[in-house]
């Protein structure tokens, strides 16, 4: 058991109050400046000159466009990281989705004002607010006992988290701990399933429509697959917190893709989540195992099974082939560094918070998966990313700004299991 320093707090809470309109206005900014995946420079710039302005002792940004700020601690206690990602998705058919406009929380069930934004939820919000204790802690020359990085990490959403393997890949950054900023409600997630997308090839041999028996048909043989993975995703494995591993046909697609001729391949698309114990390849083995056992009864059936890959065009011209893949993580509730994060959230925000997971996945699992302790704390509803509706509460922003202060500070002591 550890005990807060009340006056710290205190501190803490004064420096955020008095600083409150700086910090919206620059995650206003951060809100007006476009940034989607592969095209978050000028949202990097923005972050790092922020950087510079506060104080921070060190900021950086690599070739990929991550912003990387360094607080020097006194060298005696653990490194913590604080991630966001720059980039957001495209804004769809959102209003004036770069307006960054302050309005009543009330049309979208929420007291207080917020503020109206592609990208302000998911994740704009939290990346302010991790500056913004940075510059809260300079600004009361607070020493950490170990360093303080505050990074943002480009193509999370689309891209296969260059950015953030990037971060992880460096040598003059090595932490023990990560925090990751994505939505939580002010709440404590300590995990969240790993996502997988999943591409079955099922191989058939075109003829005329008018004449299918000298054609097999890659679509009737992809059936027999869908109809297999629907019976034996009830019986995939279930974490006791994380939930229960799942398969989803979620597209379909044929070629040639004419009327008038039988299909020589058919692609299904699969959604894949899943947990530490029952992986992205154990998933590929159990569809490898479905194709195998229908070979049995069906000889003319041709299939394989891979993970989905993208082409990333990077800044230098180079193309990148990357997977559609994130790993899972899981932190223990009664790991030392969760009740620590608890005791902060209780003892700042005057309430007890969840320990709760997400349903969606984050970078958090290349953390975790790197060895970092590992967990999730943020402003903002996970509810509105990634829809028309995006925002976040200004008081949230606030409180999240007092909270990642008060957990650099106290996190960043030695951790003793």
């Amino acid at each position: 058991m550890f005990i807060l320093n009340n006056k710290t707090v205190k501190n803490i809470n004064k420096v955020v109050d008095k600083r409150k309109n700086e910090l919206i206005d620059f995650l206003r900014e951060m809100i007006k400046t476009p940034s989607l995946s592969g095209q978050e420079k000028d949202v990097a710039e923005l972050m790092a000159e922020k950087m510079r302005e506060v104080g921070f002792d060190k900021v950086q940004t690599d070739e990929f466009n991550d912003v990387i700020g360094i607080i020097n601690g006194e060298g005696i206690g653990e490194n913590v990281l604080f991630n966001g990602h720059l980039d957001h998705v495209p804004p769809g058919d959102m209003k004036d989705p770069f307006s960054g406009n302050i309005i009543s929380g009330r049309k979208f069930g929420l007291d207080g004002k917020v503020i109206y934004g592609r990208g302000a939820c998911d994740m704009k919000g939290a990346l302010a607010a991790m500056v913004m204790a940075g510059a809260t802690l300079k600004e009361l020359n607070v020493k950490t006992k170990g360093n303080i990085y505050i990074t943002g990490s480009v193509m999370e959403e689309k891209g296969g988290s260059l950015g953030t393997k990037a971060i992880i890949e460096r040598k003059d950054i090595q932490p023990k701990i990560a925090v990751i900023g994505e939505p939580t409600n002010l709440n404590i997630a300590i995990g969240h399933r790993g996502c997988a997308y999943i591409e079955v090839i099922v191989r058939g041999k075109s003829s005329h429509a008018s004449n299918p028996n000298s054609g097999i048909n890659a679509i009737y043989k992809a059936s027999k697959i869908i109809d297999k993975i629907q019976e034996i995703t009830p019986r995939l494995p279930v974490h006791h917190i994380l939930g229960r591993t799942l398969v989803n046909v979620t597209n379909i697609f044929a070629r040639p893709g004419f009327t008038n001729v039988i299909p020589y391949e058919c692609c299904l698309q699969i959604d894949a989540r899943f947990i530490p114990e029952f992986t992205d390849e154990d998933i590929i083995k159990s569809i490898e195992k479905i194709i195998s056992d229908l070979k049995n009864t069906d000889p003319d059936l041709n299939a394989e099974v891979q993970i989905a890959t993208g082409k990333l065009h990077l800044f230098s011209g180079e193309v990148k082939i990357y997977k559609e893949f994130m790993p899972p993580f899981f932190t223990d509730p009664g790991e030392n560094v969760i009740q620590k994060a608890v005791q902060v959230v209780k003892s700042v925000a005057g309430f007890n918070p969840k320990v709760t997971v997400w349903n969606f996945a984050t970078d958090g699992g290349w953390f975790s998966k790197a060895g970092m302790i590992t967990f999730g704390f943020g402003p903002g509803d996970e509810n509105f990313a990634h829809t028309s509706q995006e925002n976040i509460s200004v008081n949230q922003v606030l409180m999240a700004t007092k909270i990642y202060t008060m957990l650099a500070y106290t996190l960043s002591e030695k951790v003793n299991n």
